[in-house]
Formats: structure tokens, sequence, C-alpha cells
């Protein structure tokens, strides 16, 4: 499975709103220089998150695409996937963590609470190396060698220092704009606001022999059962895809564990997984913002996923997980 940590990084550092597509949105807010307490503190920027974008602005399909070379449709499969899974650490766990990002929390009233990290986040990658500076006050007079000295000397002090201090910068300014800088490249597959870069075409090998035509082939992109929209014509077609794997397993809505085969956003989405494999005992499971479909259930999570030692249904549902509910 594709990782999208790398990618989620990136754009968080060079956006200020970064969608994760069905999961939240993690904003970006810059904070300015202050002075708190006699110290000043440097710019900087804190994350925080908002559960009600989730929208897919393409933006992390776009960068897993630009990274690893697949098309559009192939990435946002990919981010789909990567994103369930962190999905189901935080439902199962109840707590899921992105480095230098944050961690996302369950309360005990359920809900979920967004903490950004505070000590390495990479939202303020632009502003490492500027230190706090600690402030003092001065009088009118000042002390030089144990020597107070009056304050008509003074102003002329500060006049030469001014004047040195403009020269130091001058002479600072010469330098870095006469010194060449090296600029890192590391970042230039992933996305951002700027243009893509064309990528490399890819070889074709045409047959030496070219077929007649009624030896030819006709090839087409069936769309998977579960992204159909309508069941299937025949019942007995889809009953010997699908062959029935246990009519025995628990199935007890009031147990604790699930055992997940399919997760969707309406019920009515999951019902028509449900309906288009009639030859299998699976039920809907709904609870807000998510329904998802189980096979079996359990008092404890090794009874709910005893199911998956069947070869059978682990060829039909391989990537069945189970849920805390």
């Amino acid at each position: 499975m594709i990782s999208i940590i790398p990618h989620i990084q990136y754009l968080v550092r060079h956006n200020d709103c970064v969608v994760l597509p069905g999961f939240g949105a993690l904003i970006a807010h810059r904070i300015g220089a202050r002075i708190e307490n006699g110290v000043m503190f440097p710019p900087s920027r804190t994350l925080g998150f908002n559960p009600s974008v989730c929208h897919n602005d393409a933006m992390l399909a776009s960068s897993v695409a630009r990274k690893e070379g697949l098309s559009y449709a192939a990435a946002v499969s990919a981010v789909t996937s990567a994103i369930d899974e962190l999905r189901r650490v935080y439902d199962v766990a109840g707590v899921m963590t992105i480095p230098r990002v944050g961690t996302f929390t369950r309360t005990s009233e359920g809900t979920m609470e967004f903490t950004p990290d505070r000590d390495d986040c990479i939202a303020s990658g632009a502003f490492y190396g500027f230190p706090a500076i600690s402030l003092t006050t001065a009088d009118d007079t000042s002390e030089v060698a144990g020597e107070v000295l009056p304050s008509r000397y003074l102003s002329t002090f500060r006049r030469v220092m001014r004047v040195a201090a403009s020269v130091i910068v001058l002479v600072a300014l010469g330098v870095a704009l006469s010194t060449p800088v090296l600029v890192e490249r590391d970042g230039r597959h992933y996305a951002s606001l700027s243009l893509p870069e064309i990528a490399a075409a890819h070889a074709v090998v045409l047959p030496e022999v070219q077929a007649s035509v009624e030896e030819r082939e006709m090839y087409l992109a069936i769309p998977a059962a579960e992204l159909t929209t309508s069941a299937s014509p025949s019942g007995d077609n889809l009953s010997a895809q699908n062959p029935v794997v246990s009519s025995s397993v628990r199935m007890n809505p009031a147990d604790r564990y699930f055992l997940v085969v399919a997760s969707y956003e309406t019920a009515a989405q999951a019902r028509l997984y449900v309906a288009q494999r009639p030859s299998e005992n699976l039920a809907v499971l709904e609870t807000p913002g998510r329904c998802r479909v189980y096979a079996a259930t359990g008092s404890s999570v090794a009874e709910a996923r005893v199911l998956m030692d069947d070869p059978s249904f682990r060829e039909l549902h391989p990537d069945g997980w189970v849920h805390k509910h």
C-alpha cells in the first residue's frame, strides 16, 4: 500500500489547507512575531482540523500520482485505501498519529480531537532557525567599563552604533547575494500549486503479426461489482461469482466486534453492496457518518475474525477487518 504520510507532510508545509478526502481538512494558521513577558518570539504556523471539509480537492491524489507515476484514477483509489487504513487505526485504537503533523484522539464523548505536534510540527518549517530573543530595557545612562556615561555621550554612541550596524547589514547582504545557494529538489515529485511536469513517455510494443478480423479479441473495462450502480441482471451468475461461505457464523448486532468487509458513507451504498451478494450472509451496521457491511460478529476480536480462516471467504474478502463498535 502506498504511504500518503510524506505527501501530507509536504503539502501541509507548502499550503494552508490540505484535505484528506472523506476524513477532514488540516488547516494552517499563521502567527506573527510577538512579545510575551519580555521575550520576542519569531513567526510560526499552527495546525487545526475541520472534519466537515472532506471533499476531494485533487491535491493529495495529484501528489501521489506525480510521485508514484500513476494515473489520476489509480492515485484516487490509492489515497482512498490509505485514508481508510488511517480511519481503521483510529476506530480500533481510539488514537491515530501523523508524524510531524499531529494526533487524532477519541474523547470520552466519542468526538474526534486533534492536537498538533508541538515539538517538531512541519507546518512551521519555513521559520526553522529563528530563536526566541530576550529583551532588556535601556535607561538614559549606561555603564561602560564600570563607569557611568552621561546621557549627552549616549546620543553620539548610538549614532556610531547605527552606522556600524548599517555597514554590517550591507556587507552581509552583499555576501548573501554573491554566494550561490543550493536548491533542494527532493520535493519535485510532490504536487503543489505549481504547474505539473510532463511525465516520461512509456514505450509501446506492437505485435509483429497483425491478427485477422476473426481472431481479434475485444477487452472491455468493466467496473467492479461494488462500484456499479445497478444490480446484476442475472441472479444465477452473481451467485456463481460469490458462493456462500458459511451459514453458521455468529451474527449478533448486540456484539461489540464486527468483521467488516466494506465501508460506505451512505446506507444506500451499503445496502446495494449487500443486495448484489444474495448468496452471502451480510448485514449493515449504521453509525453516524459511516455505514459498514459486516459478515460476522463476536464478543472478542478473535471470535469476530474466525471467518477469515476460511479460504473461500478470504478469497472473496482478503481485506476484511475487525471494527469495535
